[in-house]
């Protein structure tokens, strides 16, 4: 198909419709309301589409420029130009030299001024000029600029909060004159913030309202709260919890009334209950003595054995003991020896120091080798003396 010229466009600048040449194919679409469509092809889709929205300007061609759908496109002796000024009608224009942009904030309200002027400097007087501010959360809202003086357009915008407003102009079609120009406006905090004095007015005209009182702080001892009141009072029912009261005290009443109770029955249940308590009790401690009777007991066992060890004997326990395996030794001789006459054992003679010594308790066993050589030393003078003698 050949698409067709359905309106002027700057895009299509010095191109005819009969030397547009033929495509192969298209994504079907459909434009938008304010879009322009200079192109659109056999069955009335857009091919070609614009669209100016403020300074912002975006193209759709919904073919290629390529060779699959354009082969006869590309061999067009004017493919260079169409897409050149499709390209420099994308781009931002010049900003015009006869337009002034101040922008201002009072009482909350940004107001916009713009000033036309030819180069001459003469007025420039019913342009059409639009505009549009973009607050700092990105949201985008027309401005209806004005005229209200010679060459002098104004507009007003609400500002909602602190940030950067952008504020942009431009003109069409009035003499000559194109062009835009940008300003901006900026808050960097709550406009409350820049009084910086009181404002006795207001608040003598509050107090007087809402029936309050001007107090002067300069004795410092103004008391802020009026104490005068009339003390409040509120009625509350109180059924409700009457209500929940007796119905808790039917069944005990009815109880009462109904039943006839012997205090001896009930101390015998309170004597049979506590006895089961305490049988119970009693069962489960028994069932835990054992075990703990059996731990004490095995360290028990294991400290004396300790204590054995660690414990040595004193020599009169030596002694004896020696004493003892002696006379087993000597009653089994004369068993071994038949008729042979057992031998009279000889009396031991337990001398006074030795029999010191066994009724002498335990010592300790970090003593034992002190002791050990005491008694060496006695042995040997004793030995010295039975010499002499």
């Amino acid at each position: 198909f050949t698409p067709r010229q359905k309106q002027y466009s700057p895009v299509l600048s010095g191109i005819g419709e009969s030397e547009l040449r033929p495509l192969k194919g298209y994504v079907c679409t459909t434009a938008k309301a304010l879009a322009d469509v200079p192109l659109i092809s056999d069955k009335d889709d857009p091919v070609l589409a614009h669209w100016q929205y403020g300074v912002g300007k975006a193209v759709a061609f919904t073919s290629e420029a390529q060779a699959r759908w354009a082969p006869d496109w590309i061999e067009w002796n004017k493919f260079a130009k169409f897409w050149a000024q499709t390209v420099r009608w994308t781009l931002r224009g010049e900003l015009s030299q006869n337009l002034q942009l101040h922008t201002e904030i009072e009482e909350g309200i940004g107001h916009v001024v713009v000033d036309a002027m030819d180069n001459q400097g003469n007025f420039i007087n019913f342009l059409e000029l639009e505009g549009s501010v973009v607050d700092p959360h990105l949201a985008a809202q027309p401005l209806a600029l004005r005229q209200t003086g010679p060459g002098r357009y104004e507009a007003t915008f609400p500002v909602a909060g602190e940030g950067s407003y952008l504020v942009t102009a431009r003109s069409a079609g009035k003499e000559g004159i194109t062009g835009f120009i940008t300003g901006g406006l900026a808050i960097p905090y709550s406009p409350e913030y820049k009084t910086v004095r009181s404002n006795e007015a207001v608040m003598r005209k509050i107090a007087e309202v809402t029936g309050g009182r001007v107090a002067s702080l300069v004795n410092n001892q103004v008391d802020f709260f009026d104490h005068d009141l009339p003390s409040g009072s509120r009625a509350e029912p109180l059924w409700p919890g009457a209500l929940a009261l007796a119905i808790l005290l039917v069944p005990v009443d009815v109880f009462f009334r109904r039943v006839i109770i012997d205090w001896r029955d009930v101390a015998r249940v309170w004597n049979t209950a506590r006895g089961w308590v305490a049988g119970q009790v009693r069962a489960i401690l028994a069932r835990r003595r054992p075990e703990r009777e059996e731990a004490v007991e095995a360290l028990l066992q294991v400290k004396e054995k300790v204590r054995e060890q660690m414990t040595p004997r004193a020599p009169s326990e030596q002694f004896i003991e020696a004493l003892h395996r002696a006379k087993q030794q000597a009653g089994a001789s004369v068993l071994d020896a038949g008729e042979e006459k057992a031998p009279v054992p000889r009396p031991v003679v337990v001398r006074k120091s030795e029999k010191e010594d066994l009724r002498r308790p335990r010592v300790p066993a970090e003593r034992f080798t002190s002791q050990l050589l005491e008694a060496k030393k006695r042995a040997h003078q004793e030995g010295k003396g039975h010499t002499q003698q």
